[in-house]
Protein backbone atom coordinates (compact mmCIF):
# COMPACT_ATOMS: atom_id res chain seq x y z
CA UNK A 1 0.00 0.00 0.00
CA UNK A 2 1.38 3.56 -0.51
CA UNK A 3 -0.08 6.78 0.26
CA UNK A 4 -1.52 9.49 -1.92
CA UNK A 5 -1.53 12.71 -0.81
CA UNK A 6 -3.73 15.06 -2.54
CA UNK A 7 -5.11 18.64 -1.63
CA UNK A 8 -7.36 17.96 1.35
CA UNK A 9 -7.37 14.17 1.07
CA UNK A 10 -4.72 11.52 2.17
CA UNK A 11 -6.32 7.85 0.26
CA UNK A 12 -4.69 4.51 0.31
CA UNK A 13 -3.34 3.25 -3.11
CA UNK A 14 -2.70 -0.60 -3.88
CA UNK A 15 0.53 -0.35 -6.09
CA UNK A 16 -0.38 -3.63 -7.66
CA UNK A 17 -4.10 -3.39 -8.50
CA UNK A 18 -4.03 0.38 -8.83
CA UNK A 19 -7.06 0.09 -6.69
CA UNK A 20 -7.77 3.30 -4.30
CA UNK A 21 -9.83 2.59 -0.88
CA UNK A 22 -11.22 5.71 0.83
CA UNK A 23 -11.55 5.71 4.70
CA UNK A 24 -14.87 6.95 6.36
CA UNK A 25 -16.17 10.53 5.16
CA UNK A 26 -13.24 10.70 2.45
CA UNK A 27 -15.61 9.50 -0.46
CA UNK A 28 -17.92 12.90 1.16
CA UNK A 29 -14.60 15.11 1.04
CA UNK A 30 -13.63 14.46 -2.93
CA UNK A 31 -14.75 17.93 -4.63
CA UNK A 32 -17.38 17.74 -7.07
CA UNK A 33 -16.61 18.76 -11.35
CA UNK A 34 -18.81 21.87 -11.81
CA UNK A 35 -21.87 21.89 -13.91
CA UNK A 36 -21.17 21.81 -17.65
CA UNK A 37 -22.09 25.12 -19.56
CA UNK A 38 -25.18 25.22 -21.01
CA UNK A 39 -25.22 24.68 -24.43
CA UNK A 40 -25.19 27.88 -26.34
CA UNK A 41 -28.86 29.33 -27.50
CA UNK A 42 -29.22 28.95 -31.62
CA UNK A 43 -30.20 31.71 -33.61
CA UNK A 44 -33.88 31.52 -34.73
CA UNK A 45 -33.36 30.73 -37.89
CA UNK A 46 -30.97 27.64 -36.83
CA UNK A 47 -33.66 26.81 -34.30
CA UNK A 48 -36.55 26.37 -37.05
CA UNK A 49 -34.35 24.75 -39.64
CA UNK A 50 -33.55 21.77 -36.34
CA UNK A 51 -37.81 21.95 -35.58
CA UNK A 52 -38.72 21.19 -39.19
CA UNK A 53 -35.74 18.35 -38.94
CA UNK A 54 -37.50 16.71 -36.03
CA UNK A 55 -40.96 16.97 -38.05
CA UNK A 56 -39.99 15.42 -41.31
CA UNK A 57 -38.14 12.70 -39.38
CA UNK A 58 -41.29 11.83 -37.14
CA UNK A 59 -43.66 11.78 -40.22
CA UNK A 60 -40.85 9.48 -41.72
CA UNK A 61 -41.26 7.01 -38.99
CA UNK A 62 -44.96 7.61 -39.01
CA UNK A 63 -44.80 6.42 -42.38
CA UNK A 64 -42.73 3.52 -41.99
CA UNK A 65 -45.23 2.24 -39.01
CA UNK A 66 -48.44 2.64 -41.15
CA UNK A 67 -49.83 1.69 -44.12
CA UNK A 68 -48.61 2.40 -48.07
CA UNK A 69 -48.82 5.80 -49.26
CA UNK A 70 -50.80 5.02 -52.24
CA UNK A 71 -53.95 4.19 -51.81
CA UNK A 72 -54.74 1.59 -54.09
CA UNK A 73 -52.15 -0.89 -52.27
CA UNK A 74 -54.03 -0.71 -49.52
CA UNK A 75 -56.23 -2.89 -50.95
CA UNK A 76 -53.94 -6.24 -52.03
CA UNK A 77 -52.04 -5.45 -49.00
CA UNK A 78 -55.27 -6.17 -46.56
CA UNK A 79 -56.26 -9.40 -49.01
CA UNK A 80 -52.58 -10.62 -47.56
CA UNK A 81 -50.32 -9.19 -50.57
CA UNK A 82 -46.81 -8.11 -50.30
CA UNK A 83 -46.75 -4.13 -52.12
CA UNK A 84 -44.01 -2.61 -52.58
CA UNK A 85 -43.57 0.77 -50.70
CA UNK A 86 -41.46 2.90 -53.34
CA UNK A 87 -42.62 1.35 -57.23
CA UNK A 88 -39.88 3.33 -58.39
CA UNK A 89 -39.47 4.16 -61.89
CA UNK A 90 -39.34 1.43 -64.81
CA UNK A 91 -37.45 2.44 -67.58
CA UNK A 92 -38.74 0.02 -70.13
CA UNK A 93 -41.90 -1.49 -70.88
CA UNK A 94 -42.70 -4.87 -69.56
CA UNK A 95 -43.46 -6.00 -72.51
CA UNK A 96 -43.15 -9.72 -71.88
CA UNK A 97 -44.56 -9.59 -68.41
CA UNK A 98 -47.50 -7.80 -69.83
CA UNK A 99 -48.02 -10.69 -72.26
CA UNK A 100 -47.16 -13.72 -70.59
CA UNK A 101 -50.35 -11.74 -67.62
CA UNK A 102 -52.75 -11.27 -71.04
CA UNK A 103 -51.97 -14.97 -72.14
CA UNK A 104 -52.92 -16.67 -68.56
CA UNK A 105 -56.05 -14.28 -68.41
CA UNK A 106 -57.46 -14.81 -71.17
CA UNK A 107 -56.67 -18.62 -71.11
CA UNK A 108 -58.00 -19.18 -67.67
CA UNK A 109 -61.13 -17.00 -68.25
CA UNK A 110 -62.30 -18.65 -71.36
CA UNK A 111 -61.13 -22.20 -69.67
CA UNK A 112 -63.16 -21.17 -66.47
CA UNK A 113 -66.75 -22.86 -68.35
CA UNK A 114 -65.55 -26.05 -68.34
CA UNK A 115 -62.69 -26.10 -66.42
CA UNK A 116 -62.09 -30.03 -64.95
CA UNK A 117 -62.31 -31.19 -68.43
CA UNK A 118 -60.02 -28.97 -70.16
CA UNK A 119 -57.78 -29.12 -66.70
CA UNK A 120 -57.95 -32.73 -67.08
CA UNK A 121 -56.79 -32.56 -71.23
CA UNK A 122 -54.25 -29.94 -70.74
CA UNK A 123 -52.71 -30.40 -67.35
CA UNK A 124 -48.95 -31.48 -67.14
CA UNK A 125 -49.39 -34.49 -65.88
CA UNK A 126 -46.19 -36.46 -64.06
CA UNK A 127 -46.91 -39.70 -65.59
CA UNK A 128 -47.49 -38.12 -68.83
CA UNK A 129 -44.85 -35.97 -68.85
CA UNK A 130 -44.65 -35.30 -72.92
CA UNK A 131 -48.52 -35.62 -73.63
CA UNK A 132 -49.11 -33.47 -77.04
CA UNK A 133 -45.28 -33.59 -77.70
CA UNK A 134 -44.61 -32.10 -74.31
CA UNK A 135 -46.60 -29.04 -74.77
CA UNK A 136 -48.72 -29.59 -71.09
CA UNK A 137 -45.89 -27.48 -69.30
CA UNK A 138 -46.80 -24.46 -71.85
CA UNK A 139 -50.41 -25.24 -71.19
CA UNK A 140 -50.65 -25.69 -67.86
CA UNK A 141 -48.91 -22.13 -67.07
CA UNK A 142 -51.55 -21.04 -68.47
CA UNK A 143 -54.59 -22.26 -66.86
CA UNK A 144 -55.43 -21.69 -63.70
CA UNK A 145 -58.22 -23.39 -60.94
CA UNK A 146 -59.77 -20.62 -60.28
CA UNK A 147 -60.37 -16.97 -59.44
CA UNK A 148 -58.74 -16.70 -56.72
CA UNK A 149 -55.55 -18.80 -58.21
CA UNK A 150 -55.48 -16.25 -60.94
CA UNK A 151 -55.68 -13.15 -58.98
CA UNK A 152 -52.83 -14.50 -56.71
CA UNK A 153 -50.39 -15.30 -59.48
CA UNK A 154 -51.17 -12.34 -61.83
CA UNK A 155 -50.22 -9.85 -58.74
CA UNK A 156 -47.33 -11.53 -58.17
CA UNK A 157 -46.05 -11.62 -62.08
CA UNK A 158 -47.29 -8.03 -62.42
CA UNK A 159 -45.79 -6.72 -59.74
CA UNK A 160 -42.57 -8.08 -59.68
CA UNK A 161 -42.00 -8.88 -63.02
CA UNK A 162 -41.89 -5.58 -64.30
CA UNK A 163 -38.61 -4.73 -62.02
CA UNK A 164 -36.75 -8.01 -63.45
CA UNK A 165 -37.54 -7.37 -67.27
CA UNK A 166 -36.58 -3.92 -66.56
CA UNK A 167 -33.40 -5.04 -65.27
CA UNK A 168 -32.37 -8.41 -67.47
CA UNK A 169 -34.06 -6.96 -70.59
CA UNK A 170 -36.32 -8.98 -73.01
CA UNK A 171 -34.08 -11.45 -74.02
CA UNK A 172 -32.98 -12.58 -70.97
CA UNK A 173 -36.35 -11.89 -68.82
CA UNK A 174 -37.95 -14.47 -71.30
CA UNK A 175 -35.19 -17.31 -70.35
CA UNK A 176 -35.96 -16.65 -67.20
CA UNK A 177 -39.25 -16.78 -67.72
CA UNK A 178 -39.00 -20.42 -70.21
CA UNK A 179 -36.30 -22.09 -67.67
CA UNK A 180 -38.29 -21.28 -64.38
CA UNK A 181 -41.83 -22.76 -66.00
CA UNK A 182 -39.81 -26.01 -66.99
CA UNK A 183 -37.54 -26.07 -63.98
CA UNK A 184 -40.96 -26.08 -61.83
CA UNK A 185 -42.88 -29.17 -63.73
CA UNK A 186 -39.44 -31.08 -63.74
CA UNK A 187 -38.93 -30.88 -60.01
CA UNK A 188 -43.01 -31.65 -59.51
CA UNK A 189 -42.21 -34.93 -61.85
CA UNK A 190 -39.28 -35.50 -59.66
CA UNK A 191 -41.39 -35.59 -56.49
CA UNK A 192 -43.98 -37.86 -57.79
CA UNK A 193 -43.17 -39.37 -61.41
CA UNK A 194 -46.20 -41.47 -61.17
CA UNK A 195 -48.83 -38.95 -60.29
CA UNK A 196 -52.00 -39.01 -62.71
CA UNK A 197 -53.28 -35.64 -61.20
CA UNK A 198 -53.45 -32.75 -63.24
CA UNK A 199 -51.29 -29.77 -61.98
CA UNK A 200 -51.99 -25.80 -64.10
CA UNK A 201 -50.73 -22.70 -62.82
CA UNK A 202 -47.95 -20.11 -63.90
CA UNK A 203 -46.66 -20.18 -59.71
CA UNK A 204 -43.05 -22.30 -60.68
CA UNK A 205 -42.24 -19.42 -62.99
CA UNK A 206 -43.10 -16.68 -60.74
CA UNK A 207 -41.58 -18.53 -58.26
CA UNK A 208 -38.53 -18.21 -59.99
CA UNK A 209 -39.01 -14.33 -60.99
CA UNK A 210 -40.02 -13.74 -57.25
CA UNK A 211 -36.56 -15.66 -56.31
CA UNK A 212 -34.54 -13.22 -58.55
CA UNK A 213 -36.41 -9.84 -57.45
CA UNK A 214 -35.08 -10.77 -54.03
CA UNK A 215 -31.89 -11.62 -54.97
CA UNK A 216 -31.40 -8.50 -57.33
CA UNK A 217 -33.11 -6.15 -55.02
CA UNK A 218 -33.01 -7.38 -51.45
CA UNK A 219 -33.19 -4.41 -49.65
CA UNK A 220 -36.74 -2.95 -51.34
CA UNK A 221 -38.97 -2.33 -49.25
CA UNK A 222 -42.43 -4.42 -48.61
CA UNK A 223 -45.29 -3.98 -46.48
CA UNK A 224 -48.12 -6.67 -45.78
CA UNK A 225 -51.60 -6.21 -43.18
CA UNK A 226 -50.27 -9.09 -40.86
CA UNK A 227 -53.18 -9.57 -38.06
CA UNK A 228 -53.93 -6.16 -37.43
CA UNK A 229 -50.42 -4.64 -37.96
CA UNK A 230 -48.49 -2.56 -40.71
CA UNK A 231 -45.49 -5.11 -41.51
CA UNK A 232 -42.64 -3.36 -43.00
CA UNK A 233 -40.16 -5.92 -44.33
CA UNK A 234 -37.30 -6.33 -46.76
CA UNK A 235 -37.39 -8.58 -50.31
CA UNK A 236 -34.73 -10.65 -48.77
CA UNK A 237 -36.76 -11.21 -45.60
CA UNK A 238 -40.00 -12.17 -47.12
CA UNK A 239 -38.45 -14.46 -49.76
CA UNK A 240 -36.56 -16.03 -46.47
CA UNK A 241 -39.73 -16.51 -45.07
CA UNK A 242 -41.58 -17.85 -48.50
CA UNK A 243 -38.95 -20.22 -48.78
CA UNK A 244 -39.52 -21.90 -45.31
CA UNK A 245 -43.62 -22.39 -46.29
CA UNK A 246 -42.55 -23.37 -49.45
CA UNK A 247 -40.29 -26.09 -47.81
CA UNK A 248 -43.09 -27.43 -45.15
CA UNK A 249 -45.53 -27.60 -48.18
CA UNK A 250 -43.23 -29.74 -49.97
CA UNK A 251 -43.36 -31.78 -46.63
CA UNK A 252 -47.70 -32.03 -46.99
CA UNK A 253 -46.58 -32.37 -50.54
CA UNK A 254 -45.02 -35.73 -50.22
CA UNK A 255 -47.18 -37.11 -47.63
CA UNK A 256 -50.27 -36.38 -49.57
CA UNK A 257 -51.55 -33.53 -47.12
CA UNK A 258 -51.76 -31.04 -49.62
CA UNK A 259 -52.01 -30.84 -53.53
CA UNK A 260 -50.40 -27.61 -54.29
CA UNK A 261 -47.17 -28.45 -55.79
CA UNK A 262 -44.46 -26.78 -53.55
CA UNK A 263 -41.62 -28.42 -55.47
CA UNK A 264 -42.95 -26.72 -58.57
CA UNK A 265 -42.40 -23.47 -56.53
CA UNK A 266 -39.13 -24.66 -55.52
CA UNK A 267 -38.19 -25.70 -58.54
CA UNK A 268 -38.53 -22.56 -60.67
CA UNK A 269 -37.03 -20.71 -57.34
CA UNK A 270 -33.83 -22.59 -57.70
CA UNK A 271 -33.76 -21.73 -61.46
CA UNK A 272 -34.10 -17.71 -60.21
CA UNK A 273 -31.58 -18.18 -57.81
CA UNK A 274 -29.17 -19.82 -60.99
CA UNK A 275 -29.30 -17.36 -63.56
CA UNK A 276 -29.09 -14.61 -60.86
CA UNK A 277 -25.62 -16.25 -59.85
CA UNK A 278 -25.24 -16.09 -63.92
CA UNK A 279 -26.11 -12.82 -64.93
CA UNK A 280 -26.15 -10.52 -61.85
CA UNK A 281 -22.76 -8.45 -63.20
CA UNK A 282 -23.28 -8.92 -66.52
CA UNK A 283 -26.99 -7.12 -67.14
Amino acid sequence: MAQVTTPGLSLDLCTRCQFVWFDATEFEAVPMLPPPPPPPKLPPEAAEILALYKVEQMAKEQQEEGPPQEMWKIVPAICGFPVEEESGTIQHVPIITWGIAAACIIVSLCSFANLDSIVKQFGFIPAEPLRYGGATVLFSLLLHGGWWHLIGNMYFLLVFGDNVEDYLGKKRFAILATVAMIAGDFVHWLGDPHSTIPTVGASGMISGILAFYALQFPHARLTMFFRFYWVHIPAWGAFLGWGVLQLIGVVNQLSGFSRVSSLAHVGGALSGIVLWLLWRKHA
